[in-house]
């Protein structure tokens, strides 16, 4: 771990347009609507502005016909909890795509929430953003930078797993000038949001930090309750024009019905065949295993 910091549970979901390619089974003997992609992402990492992970996503019924391409990359919307990825990641659940990664070519490893195939002339590169919970571990307001730190349940591993964000404010930042950035205190727990830039490694390639650009931040009062005396006084249902009655919808489309495939050549329009007999119901709670140039890092506008 970075820093060999602690991480209490918190929680971490990154949103991220991403390049998902080389669909596997967790499990093949246990069905095939259970797969693991690796998702690059626009980050740097080391001398290349990208990073790959491990995400794992159960192909919901209005996907289970997508033809995901397996030598080829397919551009999705995705969001997803994710963590740094372990040290001792299966070396079976690593990609034999180009046949030499290891589990340190890696970055995080996550569970998709939710997937968009995405046009194919979508903005790639675009900087996730990535939104944690956790608790601030150090602080280094001479830099304005602060160090947060947080793990979540990973339904690969099937147990905890940490991440460290290290955030910083530019000092050109126009929503926090010099003398109002913010100064977390060690320990305090808060909410943080923001642009993933860079991947912080050491010589041996194990990861330090995510560097995060901060865009928003909220203190967290543990000892804040929940006013019980509230009471809505609003009568009126009269719905403003500009907001859309889903109950008056004739059509209820599916998520295939606003897809646009990628365009594939033959030889890459190699799929992903979805096997239905062994797959267990994606809402069974008891099953675990269903749970160019370089940006500049003081002018991100928010995707």
């Amino acid at each position: 771990m970075a820093h060999n910091i602690a991480a209490p549970p918190g929680m971490v979901v990154m949103s991220a347009i991403t390049m998902l390619t080389n669909p596997r089974p967790v499990d093949a003997v246990r069905g095939t609507r259970n797969v693991l992609f690796d998702a690059n992402i626009y980050v740097n990492d080391e001398h290349r502005q990208t990073t790959l992970g491990v995400l794992r996503y159960f192909i919901s019924d209005s996907m289970t016909n997508y033809p995901f391409a397996t030598d080829d990359f397919t551009p999705a919307f995705v969001i997803a909890t994710i963590s740094t990825i372990s040290e001792t990641f299966p070396e079976n659940l690593i990609s034999s795509g180009d046949g030499e990664l290891k589990v340190s070519d890696y970055a995080f490893m996550g569970d998709i929430i939710d997937l968009t195939v995405a046009h194919n002339d979508i903005s790639k590169k675009k900087l996730p953003v990535i939104t944690m919970t956790g608790f601030v571990k150090q602080c280094d307001m001479r830099a304005h930078s602060f160090i947060v730190a947080a793990s979540q349940y990973n339904a690969i591993l099937h147990t905890l797993a940490p991440l460290t964000l290290e955030c910083y404010i530019p000092e050109d930042s126009k929503r926090w000038p010099s003398n109002k950035k913010p100064k977390p205190t060690v320990n305090s727990a808060v909410s943080v949001a923001g642009f993933l830039h860079h991947i912080k490694r050491t010589p041996a390639k194990s990861i330090i930090a995510f560097e995060l650009e901060l865009t928003s931040l909220a203190y967290i009062n543990r000892s804040a309750g929940i006013d019980t005396n509230h009471t809505d006084t609003s009568t009126s249902i009269t719905r403003p024009h500009t907001l859309f009655n889903y109950d008056d919808a004739t059509t209820q489309a599916t998520d295939s019905e606003h897809i646009t495939p990628p365009v594939l050549t033959t030889t890459q329009s190699t799929s992903l065949h979805v096997d239905n007999k062994h797959h267990r119901d994606e809402d069974n709670p008891a099953d675990d295993d269903e749970q160019d140039d370089k940006p500049s890092a003081s002018k991100k506008k928010k995707l």
